[in-house]
């Protein structure tokens, strides 16, 4: 896969083996990447960064800001949608112009981050969030937290303190 000076993206199929590889060009305007308007000098970025198994793209565009295409599909059948918004994790984000993204687990907290650099030569570091996780741990403090609201109104209401013990 290439970024390139207009905004689209090329995608190389590998149909070689590992003796003898060999990689064909899809068509600017075929294959996985076709349809997307991302704005003159793509520089993208492959990486697990919804941890489904697959490869996703962080692409930069010229204006310094971020676009995030997640593979619906799978690695055999890439299948690519645009995410914009809270769905974005690197939404709102303009670190100038020219960003350019690279995947990496600096951390190595098993979560991708954002090294990125910018047409100044500034580098600047993003902590991706945890995609699912931080999900169900708001939605898991809830229930938590609803059931124990709900276990001391209970205990109130049909007169039960909390539990003792005698010596």
């Amino acid at each position: 896969m290439s970024g390139s000076q207009t905004g689209t993206l090329r995608y190389y199929w590998h149909v070689g083996s590992l003796g003898e590889p060999d990689f064909q060009a899809d068509l600017p305007h075929q294959g996985p990447f076709s349809g997307f308007a991302l704005g003159a000098e793509t520089k993208p970025a492959s990486g697990d960064i919804d941890r489904d198994g697959d490869l996703d793209l962080l692409i930069g565009a010229v204006d310094g800001r971020f676009h995030y295409l997640e593979n619906t599909g799978d690695a055999a059948s890439p299948a690519f949608v645009e995410r914009s918004g809270p769905a974005n994790p690197m939404d709102g984000i303009d670190i100038g112009s020219h960003s350019a993204p690279a995947l990496v687990d600096l951390n190595r907290d098993g979560q991708l981050d954002v090294v990125a650099g910018d047409a100044s030569g500034a580098i600047r570091t993003f902590y991706l969030p945890e995609p699912a996780l931080s999900t169900s741990l708001a939605a898991g403090s809830l229930l938590l937290g609803l059931g124990l609201r709900i276990d001391r109104s209970l205990r109130r209401t049909i007169g039960l303190g909390a539990a003792r013990t005698s010596d």
